[in-house]
């Protein structure tokens, strides 16, 4: 009888640590599964985490929070987090409003199953915020997808600025074949005017390193090591002036239809975003965004 409970006893173990590389994978939602109902939902687990008393107080804070935060991106300091709210609140699932306790709770939940160093509060602080970040910024380029083989131009009718030299009117095949299909549901959709045509796409390194001199760092990513470079990072005009990085414009944009549409709806077509520019998607390709 002991051997047999030992054996029970090792079974149980190895079985358990099989499933701990998913419970480990930083960020992810998950949705009901065996592995959950097993251990308790996440939703079960929260709740014995944080009484209807505590998540009345954490959607408390993060009404206040969102508005006065401080916390910094690339050396500069920022006040609250509402210019992300609409991306915080697709990637957290929920359409909650922020305020709610609802909101709190779906914040508490992927705090529970992510990893992250918080308890589960349900509060979006400045460590909770950055883990949300780096969770959307593992979705991007980098240096996870070559540079598209087949650069093509970009029809007149789809770029923001017809003006620009054609030579610069250039992006991936594939990228705009995902664009184009994109597109066409937006304006299915009612997006219409000049939102979502093309700011830029395909950069060179040798015209990178113009814009850097023209505008600075901090307006322009590092030379040679902009996603542009692979023919696959597109900037679409969402409102407002098209690539302004001024919070005021930033939070101007979050707010206009057609970002909020590209944040519920790009991940379909194989776009992922750039959280810190509105206007900044990337492809990736449709299945790669988890």
């Amino acid at each position: 009888m002991a051997m047999r409970s030992e054996r029970f006893g090792q079974s149980l173990f190895f079985g358990v640590a099989l499933f701990f590389p998913l419970l480990a994978e930083a960020g992810r939602v998950y949705e009901a599964s065996f592995l959950d109902n097993f251990l308790r939902s996440p939703d079960q687990c929260a709740a014995e985490k944080a009484s209807n008393r505590d998540l009345k107080f954490s959607a408390e804070r993060n009404k206040r929070l969102q508005h006065d935060l401080k916390w910094a991106v690339a050396g500069q300091l920022q006040i609250g987090w509402k210019i992300y709210r609409p991306l915080i609140a697709h990637f957290l699932r929920t359409d909650a409003p922020v305020e709610s306790e609802a909101f709190a709770n779906a914040v508490a939940r992927w705090q529970l199953v992510s990893g992250v160093r918080n308890p589960p509060d349900g509060i979006i602080d400045a460590d909770t915020l950055m883990s949300i970040f780096v969770e959307l910024q593992s979705k991007r380029l980098f240096d996870t997808k070559p540079p598209e083989v087949n650069m093509v131009s970009i029809p007149l009718s789809r770029f923001y600025d017809s003006g620009k030299e054609r030579s610069r009117m250039k992006i991936g095949q594939e990228t705009l074949a995902a664009y184009e299909r994109m597109l066409q549901a937006a304006r299915k959709a009612g997006i219409k005017s000049d939102f979502l045509k093309i700011i830029s796409g395909y950069r060179s390194p040798i015209y990178q390193k113009e814009l850097e001199s023209r505008y600075g760092s901090d307006r322009v990513r590092l030379a040679g090591n902009t996603p542009h470079a692979t023919g696959r990072a597109i900037d679409i005009y969402v409102g407002g002036v098209p690539v302004s990085t001024k919070n005021s414009n930033r939070e101007l944009q979050s707010r206009t239809d057609a970002y909020r549409w590209l944040v519920r709806n790009a991940e379909k077509f194989g776009f992922v975003p750039y959280y810190f520019e509105p206007w900044h998607w990337e492809y990736v390709g449709p299945g790669n965004q988890d």
